[in-house]
């Protein structure tokens, strides 16, 4: 019914009550009435705007949980391509080692074979041998190349999980 409608039904009886229709009561009383309209259309108007406001909101906050699931994605890249640099860069170590030790036991071989006048070139082969050994033990033992992904297709269903969410948040514009 409203704060208006209660009033109207009051107004009839309050007159009534003092002694009936008095032109100064009835005027107080209209004006009662159009004061309480007014108030309740600012009350109106103030419900759209909260309306509109938690409407708002809620965009907001959905766009912010988005983003959040976003950030784990690229976090999750970033780790991904992390642990694919380590790798890398072990197997690039351990490969640079070898090739030293290989060149180095090379060398010694080929200056085995130069001070002995020639006699000792089967040197230069173990030497070589002896080099690629050597480098190979002192390889650091890299770990297992690791199968996680960098595409952001095959990352968005774990995020997900991680949240209990079973899709993506789409939000109004």
């Amino acid at each position: 019914m409203g704060l208006r409608g209660g009033v109207a039904l009051l107004l009839p009886g309050v007159i009534a009550a003092c002694g009936g229709p008095n032109s100064e009561l009835e005027a107080r009383a209209a004006n009662i009435e159009t004061a309480l309209r007014d108030r309740q259309a600012q009350l109106d108007a103030l419900d759209r705007k909260v309306a509109a406001a938690r409407h708002e909101l809620d965009i907001e906050q959905c766009r912010a949980a988005a983003a959040q699931l976003d950030a784990e994605v690229s976090l999750d890249r970033a780790e991904c391509l992390r642990l694919r640099a380590e790798f890398g860069q072990c197997v690039a170590d351990n490969e640079a080692r070898r090739a030293k030790g290989t060149s180095w036991g090379c060398i010694l071989g080929l200056g085995a074979a130069v001070m002995t006048g020639g006699a000792a070139a089967p040197m230069v082969a173990t030497g070589c041998g002896a080099g690629y050994v050597v480098g190979r033990g002192r390889a650091g033992r890299c770990p297992a190349n690791p199968e996680c992904s960098i595409d952001p297709v095959a990352i968005k269903p774990r995020v997900l999980s991680r949240h209990q969410l079973s899709t993506w948040p789409t939000c109004a514009p």
